[in-house]
């Protein structure tokens, strides 16, 4: 029987951003996020 081999890719796209603070029930405001491009 022949040998298969498959590549299955696994890109992703993480976006994170900060805050000054936390506060329930409030709107969070932040600037630009950091966008990081990973295939994991």
């Amino acid at each position: 029987m022949p040998t298969i081999l498959t590549l299955t890719m696994n890109p992703s796209i993480d976006v994170s951003a900060a805050v000054e603070r936390v506060v329930p029930e409030d709107k969070l405001r932040c600037q630009d996020g950091i966008v990081n491009l990973t295939g994991r």
